[in-house]
């Protein structure tokens, strides 16, 4: 990694000469470097590499007024899906398509905000990223699309963990209906999608809520002639014998 690490200070020093410390081949240039130091855990290196690829981006897509199609030169930065264009840390989201390199800046940005624990920057920045996919699977109609689940997961995960519950939930609900119109209610694929919901209310304090949600993903398992030892059947039992015990005496 320390090699390659060298490559890509050398190559960033190259696109800064050849076209300029603000061009896109720099922005693209330096989200690679972020993305390798955020790798080999250098966390504010990978930051002021990330902001800066992401600030020539946006810069850069709102000058061409077009976006989407690869970037100046079909520039590859990597298989992350499309952000919107909003201005960093604005909080505001634009309506136009993304061009690639913004969506790799925002991505790994997120990534290094979680890692580092500042939750509240990293929620906008994903809630971007959910948005321009948004938009590329919806058209016209309600978006049922599997890609969009990770997506919403991780976004409704961070709003959890800033005690954001009813937001997370509604995002996990989401998720869940669109695995359903997939697999079908009763889909054993669908119970991680329950069992999210019923970490949030576990993580809320809403006890009687939580436990109704375990109850359901456990009856979808058992409906589906799930072993009654299997790992996610015994995490699910488990899951509601503390939530019983949570919610103290009196509950039968």
């Amino acid at each position: 990694l320390d090699s390659a690490l060298w490559c890509l200070q050398r190559q960033l020093i190259i696109m800064q000469k050849m076209h300029g410390e603000e061009s896109i081949h720099t922005a693209v240039t330096l989200n690679n470097l972020g993305e390798l130091c955020f790798t080999m855990g250098r966390n504010s290196e990978a930051e002021a590499c990330l902001r800066r690829a992401l600030r020539i981006a946006d810069q850069d897509a709102e000058l061409a007024g077009v976006y989407g199609e690869g970037g100046p030169g079909g520039s590859s930065v990597g298989s992350v899906g499309g952000v919107s264009s909003a201005s960093f840390g604005s909080g505001a989201i634009s309506n136009a398509p993304i061009d690639p390199a913004v969506a790799a800046a925002v991505r790994n940005l997120a990534l290094v905000y979680f890692r580092t624990g500042q939750l509240h920057l990293a929620e906008p920045l994903l809630a971007r990223h959910l948005l321009e996919e948004e938009r590329i699977h919806t058209g016209d109609m309600d978006s049922i699309s599997l890609t969009l689940i990770p997506s919403i997961d991780v976004l409704a995960y961070v709003k959890t963990l800033q005690g954001k519950f009813e937001e997370a939930s509604v995002l996990y609900e989401r998720s869940r209906h669109i695995a359903e119109k997939e697999y079908g209610v009763s889909g054993v694929e669908v119970v991680p999608r329950i069992e999210n919901q019923a970490l949030v209310y576990f993580c809320a304090s809403d006890f009687r809520r939580a436990e109704a949600f375990f109850r359901q993903a456990h009856d979808v398992l058992v409906k589906a002639g799930v072993d009654s030892f299997d790992p996610r059947v015994m995490r699910i039992v488990n899951n509601m014998a503390t939530v019983t015990c949570r919610r103290g005496p009196g509950v039968f």
